[in-house]
């Protein structure tokens, strides 16, 4: 299958700390679930829907991860590693605004811990013109830490971030997304203006989307794609990991 992005961006900086002690001795991405690292099932579903080229963005040990990509290494995909020296310090939208120097065109972005079935891979990689993001509308599983977000009436977002209350919200982000070449320029400018302040290193990546739109500035819709009855999981901590483990054994 020739996908319509040749680009994948995977957020893999962070410490994971909430999944403590097993990421004392291992990076999170690595931990197996159902027979398979978090991350070598990551790019094997979007291999195997034509993504090429890998844009891992990493930091806490970073020296693990590289190795185990390059041990592994898929047939016909292409890594770039990006390194954040201040993952200590920083969040998602640092982490992509590294990794957005270095590409050209539309690309799929990924954040590090998120397991899902296969399809919805493939529903991102089909996508044309428009920009996705996959999305869980299922309101009662819903909590103040989902990046939640708001929609008009043909799934454009409005609104999103994790301060929108429960009760406005529409759903939340699984934190698997496409972005079309124009939002990339548009977020490389933004990021790299923005993240020259100290002050703004905490923000997550929604959090820059959000201020786009805000100025009225976004040069195309984002739209939602519900995921349906198809499963996915993001793995913050040992109750998630779990509920993982059993989802997808």
């Amino acid at each position: 299958m020739s996908p319509n992005t040749q680009n994948a961006v995977i957020l893999l900086a962070g410490t994971g700390s909430r999944l403590e002690p097993l990421t004392k001795t291992t990076h999170k991405s690595l931990i197996e679930v159902g027979g398979l690292t978090i991350l070598d099932r990551q790019i094997d579903q979007f291999t195997e829907h034509g993504i090429k080229n890998f844009h891992l963005v990493v930091g806490y040990k970073k020296e693990e991860v590289q190795q185990h990509v390059l041990n592994k290494k898929k047939a016909g995909a292409e890594f770039r590693f990006c390194i954040n020296p201040l993952y200590e310090e920083t969040n998602t939208a640092y982490s992509l605004m590294l990794a957005l120097k270095g590409l050209e065109g539309s690309f799929i972005l990924i954040d590090g811990d998120v397991v899902l079935d296969h399809p919805l891979a493939g529903t991102l990689c089909a996508a044309t013109k428009e920009n996705i993001l996959l999305a869980d509308t299922n309101r009662d599983a819903l909590n103040h830490e989902a990046v939640k977000f708001m929609v008009n009436d043909i799934n454009e977002i409005t609104k999103i971030g994790k301060a929108i209350p429960l009760s406005e919200a529409a759903g939340e982000s699984i934190g698997v997304g496409l972005y079309q070449k124009d939002w990339a320029c548009v977020l490389r400018d933004y990021l790299e203006t923005a993240m020259k302040e100290k002050n703004n290193w905490h923000w997550y990546y929604e959090d820059a989307i959000q201020n786009i739109m805000q100025k009225q500035c976004a040069p195309s819709p984002l739209k939602i794609q519900p995921v349906n009855d198809l499963r996915w999981v993001e793995i913050d901590d040992h109750a998630d990991l779990k509920k993982a483990r059993a989802i997808f054994a």
